[in-house]
């Protein structure tokens, strides 16, 4: 290995930074025991050295997503303990995501997504006043409710400080939301038949509709400032979208985009030039 070095660790987000390099002709990538994981490497344009770990987070084969209990303490599965023993020992940086403030969640994190669930609310920011015509809503409610939300998503953030004690960490942040109804109806419609994760978040804008950007976009970023204060807290860095990638209004532009809420390739090695430019410093 070259001197510099680092490693991908993670899901959905993280192992399309990976695929993004499937075509380059020092890829490699092997299956691992545990589905549908697999581990690999590459080396950028910049002559740096990653080492991947990455796949999808299926309940069956790995367990519950890590957790925060009322007490403080975390909950992970044991069989995330040994994916991370696939990362080499004394690798540089690791650039992980076990779990995001997902602009289009569903679940817990329902209003969060794009869906215009009634009561059709809104509410102040420094520098973004409440909609008029929606239910205002108290801030720091909003900031309460938040705060509750991405717990869970801290917890996996926690959880990666535990596995890996002696490495320095950098969370990677999800891409904002994309700005147009249309697009995101599309992509919903179109990856409904593939999931029924899917099927439900198509039902869901089909049912509420899509909520006004300027909101998605408020909420995203609150979400994105709380977690980073909280990863602040455990010495935990963080990357955020490559800016060349996002329109004026902060959305994700779509030629960036691969569906709702991934980035494509074009965005992936963007991403990865910009993890590549943090190691070489």
């Amino acid at each position: 290995m070259n001197n510099l070095s680092g490693a991908l660790f993670g899901i959905s987000h993280v192992k399309g930074l990976a695929d993004a390099f499937k075509n380059s002709g020092n890829h490699t990538e092997s299956r691992l025991d545990i589905s549908p994981w697999s581990k690999g490497g590459f080396t950028t344009d910049q002559g740096i050295d990653f080492s991947y770990v990455v796949g999808w987070w299926d309940e069956q084969h790995i367990g519950s997503k890590p957790s925060i209990s009322e007490d403080g303490v975390i909950h992970y599965p044991q069989r995330i303990i040994e994916l991370s023993k696939h990362i080499p020992d004394h690798i540089g940086p690791i650039f992980f995501q076990l779990s995001s403030v997902d602009s289009y969640a569903a679940e817990e994190l329902i209003n969060l997504g794009p869906y215009d669930i009634e009561p059709k609310w809104d509410f102040s920011s420094d520098n973004q006043p409440s909609k008029i015509g929606r239910c205002p809503v108290r801030k720091i409610d909003v900031d309460n409710f938040v705060k509750n939300t991405i717990k869970n998503v801290l917890a996996s953030c926690i959880t990666c400080k535990y596995l890996f004690p002696n490495s320095k960490l950098y969370y990677i942040f999800s891409p904002p939301p994309v700005e147009s109804d249309e697009y995101i109806i599309e992509k919903a419609q179109a990856a409904a038949h593939l999931h029924p994760s899917y099927m439900e978040r198509y039902a869901l804008i089909l049912k509420y509709g899509i909520r006004p950007f300027n909101i998605r976009q408020k909420l995203i970023e609150l979400a994105n400032n709380q977690l980073k204060q909280g990863l602040q807290g455990f010495g935990i860095d963080y990357v955020d979208p490559p800016e060349a990638c996002l329109l004026p209004s902060g959305a994700l532009d779509t030629k960036y985009a691969r569906d709702m809420h991934h980035g494509n390739d074009l965005y992936n090695i963007m991403m990865m030039k910009k993890i590549s430019k943090i190691i070489s410093g």
